[in-house]
């Protein structure tokens, strides 16, 4: 009850298992999804400051070549519309990727770069005030199969291998918040491909999403 999840425990084993909304569906009860699920904060817009605003513009040279020196080009950058951030206080460039929803900006998140990054983990930060949703999902079509992928470099991937039915989670696997953010548009999807890293926190997740959506419709892609 607490987490709106179910798993049968019949003799037989069937293995069965998913969301409350699931089970009434399998018993032919019709459910109302907005008390099924916590719309949170669905219709906010992330505000950013106009002084702040004046920082963004179409990523630089450096910034380009570190792409794709990844194998990422610049017209699979520009489909995503990633985007350089300099801020003026600190005398440092950041990528910025945008996270959009129904063509409003929910989030925006930032990594540096190039010799910042060497010797050192990436350092990955997020704009203040936004809301977890999925990147890209403005950009597939939910009546077909898709792919959740683990961030925002491997969601790159997928595009620059012509592979767009693809989104990303955005703030790790270990944040779900974006379920219930995405809950209108996930529950339409026939079929979904998770890709997940090969570790224990890609695997919780697999599991955590299985639960979530349904074994019958999630798939797991292996790479």
């Amino acid at each position: 009850v607490e987490t709106g999840l179910w798993n049968c425990k019949h003799l037989n084993n069937c293995g069965e298992r998913g969301s409350i909304n699931k089970l009434l569906h399998k018993f032919g009860i019709k459910s109302n999804l907005k008390t099924a699920q916590k719309y949170k904060s669905i219709e906010k817009t992330l505000n950013i400051p106009v002084e702040e605003q004046k920082e963004f513009s179409n990523l630089n040279a450096d910034q380009i070549r570190w792409f794709e020196s990844r194998g990422i080009k610049e017209t699979t950058l520009k489909y995503a519309m990633v985007c350089n951030r300099a801020y003026t206080n600190k005398n440092v460039n950041a990528i910025c990727f945008p996270y959009f929803q129904e063509n409003e900006l929910k989030t925006m998140k930032y990594r540096d770069y190039g010799e910042k990054s060497i010797g050192k983990e990436k350092r990955v930060w997020q704009q203040p005030g936004g809301i977890p949703v999925l990147w890209g999902l403005d950009k597939i079509d939910l009546s077909e199969p898709f792919i959740i992928c683990e961030g925002e470099m491997d969601y790159l991937s997928f595009i620059q291998a012509g592979i767009k039915q693809v989104v990303s989670v955005p703030f790790g696997v270990d944040n779900f918040g974006w379920v219930e953010e995405n809950w209108k548009w996930l529950e339409k999807a026939k079929a979904i491909y998770i890709c997940m890293d090969n570790d224990n926190a890609g695997k919780k997740a697999e599991d955590k999403m299985k639960s979530t959506f349904g074994i019958e419709r999630v798939k797991k892609i292996e790479l």
